[in-house]
């Protein structure tokens, strides 16, 4: 499980995540600034991509972006090996 938590959300944020790339043709979830993720779930695969996230304002502009690497949470049950 993948908590995300943003430390003063506005009104009409959202986080973005993203396995590994941001492009147009790869699939993200979008989730309420604060929320508990199952990645296998919401991606419907195990994998051990980096995971890519962005809080987004309401007016849509990009305000931060954190990248949790694979090594980063491995261990932490988040993913499946194999």
């Amino acid at each position: 499980m993948l908590h995300v938590e943003t430390e003063h959300p506005q009104s009409g944020e959202h986080v973005e995540v993203w396995l590994n790339i941001v492009s147009p043709q790869v699939d993200l979830v979008i989730v309420p600034t604060t929320a508990d993720l199952n990645i296998y779930e919401a991606f419907h695969k195990h994998t051990n991509q980096a995971v890519v996230l962005r809080l987004v304002n309401k007016a849509g502009q990009v305000e931060d972006v954190d990248v949790i690497t694979e090594d980063q949470y491995a261990f932490s049950g988040l993913i499946s090996q194999g």
